[in-house]
Parts: structure tokens; sequence; C-alpha cells
């Protein structure tokens, strides 16, 4: 018959409900089983079936579904689906010689064995069930085939994702570091470094540089940031810091620097577009753009800082701004 394969084969008055059904063997299921990480159910011969190929071959046992691996401590009987499915009204095994007999299936086993209209099994059904459970064990035999293919490929693409993990714990690490370091300089120009030609980089690199607001409130002089290029053997810039009106005032000042000549005045380029990214407890909290382009201008040479462009931080917003008593300020080329 054909629980011996899985599940019931009976002629159900209505539709069997999805969640009833075996995935596997496609019937109603019978004792069924669940996973408890995944949640999937299956008639219980037809679980075992599935384990006992995997061990077989050598292979890690997985929810046929998902693909999860199984963990056979976390298997129990299913006994709320296995009552729903006993009270499915089902047609005698006979129905088609006759017998009009309809219940409850929990019942249908023991009215089966007492039917009147019951024929021997070799009389009728003993060659078209052995015709179907071999028809069965082939499309099984056939799903175990495909799902060992799956295992391969998941099996790869899990490697690529450790990869990947471990790539972005790399980054992650990098980050903190440069956090430290950052932390622990009051003014650090990480790149570019005017002291080595090689270290300059193209547009887009950021000088950072931090101050500590309440020194500059105190004072009644500017605090100054190291200086810094956009691009090799090209225009020198600095930050001046000061607090004025009930705040601090954050300029960008052409500055004379190693590749100006000695003539009586330096060259300020054309135009520029600079971001600074003001950075506080929360990450970036403010943004400035300082832009330029009227056109050339000369700064003589005994004036180091003329034409400077400002921005405000107001005083109200230094408690959200400030990381370890420091404002810290990432400012780079557009």
């Amino acid at each position: 018959m054909a629980e011996a394969i899985g599940g019931y084969d009976f002629e159900f008055i209505e539709d069997i409900p999805e969640d009833l059904t075996c995935t596997l063997c496609h019937y109603a299921l019978k004792n069924p089983v669940q996973i408890e990480d995944c949640g999937h159910t299956f008639c219980e011969d037809c679980f075992h079936l599935t384990k006992d190929h995997a061990s077989a071959n050598s292979l890690e046992f997985c929810c046929p579904l998902d693909r999860q691996v199984v963990d056979i401590g976390r298997v129990f009987k299913n006994k709320a689906d296995e009552r729903k499915v006993l009270n499915l009204k089902v047609k005698c095994r006979y129905f088609k010689d006759e017998c009009e007999w309809i219940g409850e299936l929990k019942n249908a086993l023991e009215h089966v064995s007492k039917c009147s209209k019951k024929k021997t099994i070799i009389d009728k059904t003993s060659e078209v069930e052995l015709k179907q459970l071999l028809n069965r064990m082939k499309e099984l035999e056939s799903k175990l085939q495909a799902n060992e293919e799956n295992v391969k490929i998941n099996v790869t693409k899990l490697a690529e994702k450790d990869r990947q993990i471990e790539n972005l714990k790399v980054q992650v690490e990098n980050q903190s570091k440069e956090i430290v370091n950052l932390r622990n300089c009051q003014t650090t120009m990480i790149k570019p470094n005017i002291g080595d030609n090689s270290n300059f980089t193209s547009l887009g690199t950021a000088f950072q540089w931090k101050f500590n607001p309440v020194s500059v409130r105190a004072s009644s002089s500017y605090l100054w940031s190291p200086p810094f290029y956009n691009v090799i053997n090209s225009h020198c810039f600095h930050l001046g810091v000061y607090f004025v009106d009930n705040n601090y005032k954050i300029i960008l000042y052409r500055y004379r620097g190693k590749y100006d000549d000695d003539n009586l005045f330096i060259k300020t380029p054309q135009s520029f577009d600079f971001r600074i990214h003001v950075f506080g407890k929360r990450g970036k909290q403010k943004e400035f753009n300082f832009s330029h382009h009227d056109g050339d201008y000369s700064i003589p040479n005994f004036m180091e800082r003329n034409n400077g462009i400002c921005e405000n931080i107001n005083n109200g917003e230094i408690a959200s701004l400030t990381v370890d008593g420091y404002i810290h300020l990432h400012c780079f080329f557009k």
C-alpha cells in the first residue's frame, strides 16, 4: 500500500491543505515530524529515507527544502498536524467497488479491514501499487541527486561568504586604527604629508584635523591647523578657528607654501571647491562647502593669511559635536 513510502493514499472528500501535505511524497502527512530550527514538516518515513541516503553517501544531512543543516536532536513529532490529518474525511479505499462509506481518516483503516467490498490485494491492487511504488522511488532518487548538487553549490557560496566576511573584518580593523590615531593626536595630517612628495594624492583625499572648543573659546587668538595641499606641487591651504559672537568661526585660507616662489605676490587658484565634514558623537553632523570662482587674485608675500572664507558652528551645537573633548574636521577637495 502507499503508506509504506510515506503519506496516506486515500481519496479525500476535500482538497488536502498544503501545510498538511508532505513535500517529498506529495501525500497527506503520516506520522509527521518537524525540524525545530526551520519549521519544515515531513512524513516520518520520507524524513528517515532522506537522512539514511545522506548517511550512506557520507553527506551532511540537510533539510530537503532550505538546505539548512539538521540537528537530529531538534527534530520532534508534530502531534498537532497529525491530529488535523486524522480528522480529514475520506472515502473507503474500495469506493470504486461501490463502497459508499465516508468517515474520518483515523477510522478508515479499521473500516477497510472489515469492508464487504474488499478484495484480495492480488486480485486488483498488487501490480498497480507496485508500479506506483517504483515510480515514487525513482522520483525520490531524482530529488535526492538534485539535492546533492545543491549542497555542493551552497558549500561554494558559503566559502565565498566567509572570504567576504574576513575582508570586512580587515576593513573594520583598519578603520578602527585610523580612529584611534585621530583621537590620540590633536593635529594629524593623515594625507597628504607635505614633507614627503610621494604621499601627495589626487582630489578627494581628506586632511584630518581636530581642535578643542574650550581652549579656543578661552583664547582671544586663532588656532591654526598645519598647512596642507590639494595635489602635489600645488596650492597650499590651512584652517583657522576662533570664537566670536557666540560662534566658532571655521576659516579656510590660502597660504604661502613650499611650491610658491619668492615673488612679491603668490597666486591663488582661479576656482576651487572644498568640502568640510564636522564629526560628532554620532558620526557626521555638519557639512561646510567652500567655493571660490571669482577669477584669479594674488596675495602679497607679507600677508600670508588673506581672503579667508568662513563658516560658523554655534556654541549650542558643541555638546553634540564634541568627541573626547575635540571637534573633528575632515577637509578635502570636491
